[in-house]
Order: structure tokens, then sequence, then C-alpha cells
């Protein structure tokens, strides 16, 4: 079995924050609203038997623009437990820029220490462990569509 991929992000500067933008929605009916602040730390891709992941990291308080002498405050994060967060990430290096690799997943924690918040969240099949799976279709190795028996 295959290890899944992980890839690890580094706070280095805004060349290294570029590479990565962090969108949250409520519903999934809502538009995708870009949060600045808020930087993904790592992810990972996998399929079963585990679920991708990823963490984030987000400061608050008061904070001095970039290129500007004005303090700003920023207030903390509080996005709601059930609501869905979208990484996309271009790459700079080795890879087509024209082609962002992009990862869904909703919050699973949330640490508040200090001016700093730690969070995590589980890929999308996470919302599968909210549910009971009662129905199931397929297609055979003929390409007819089979229920799947339980």
């Amino acid at each position: 079995m295959a290890d899944p991929y992980y890839m690890t992000f580094r706070s280095v500067g805004p060349l290294e924050q570029a590479s990565q933008a962090v969108y949250v929605r409520t519903s999934w009916d809502d538009p995708w609203v870009l949060v600045s602040n808020l930087h993904c730390d790592g992810i990972t891709w996998a399929a079963s038997p585990s679920i991708g992941t990823a963490t984030f990291s987000y400061r608050y308080g008061p904070k001095l623009q970039s290129g500007l002498n004005v303090w700003q405050a920023i207030a903390r994060f509080a996005p709601n437990p059930r609501s869905y967060v979208r990484v996309v990430v271009t790459p700079t290096e080795g890879g087509d820029p024209d082609i962002p690799m992009e990862w869904l997943g909703i919050w699973r924690q949330a640490v508040d220490s200090g001016l700093a918040q730690r969070f995590s969240a589980d890929s999308l099949e996470a919302l599968l462990s909210f549910t009971t799976i009662r129905d199931a279709w397929y297609y055979d190795v003929f390409g007819a569509i089979r229920r799947a028996a339980f």
C-alpha cells in the first residue's frame, strides 16, 4: 500500500505565502471567502484506510501592516465547527503553476494559545462518519449499473 502524500509549507516570507490560499465557507451553497491571515502549515493527501488531514495557524491581535506604519487589530478566527475549508496550492518549483492543487475538508479541532491559534481539519471523507450509508450503486465490469448489497 502506498504511503500518503504529505506537503509542508515554510513560513519564511511573502513569496512562500503566495503559493497557497485558504478559503472557508459555512454552507456548501455559500461562496468561498479568502482568509488572508489563515496559513496552512501542512496537508496530507490520503486515501483508504486513512483520510487526508491539514493543519493551520492563525495569528491575531495587534499587527503592523506591511510597508506602512499603521497598526491593525486582527480579531480571533472563529470558524463554525461544521464549516468547510479549501486550500489552493500553486506550485512554485517543479510544478505547473497553471494547475493548482486543491484540498477540501471540514474543521476538526481548534487550540488557542495566546495570540496564535492552531486548527486541524479532516478531508471531506470525514463527513461519511456522520451518517449511515444505506444504499450504493456501482458499475460492474460489463458497464451495467448494479445495486450494492448491504
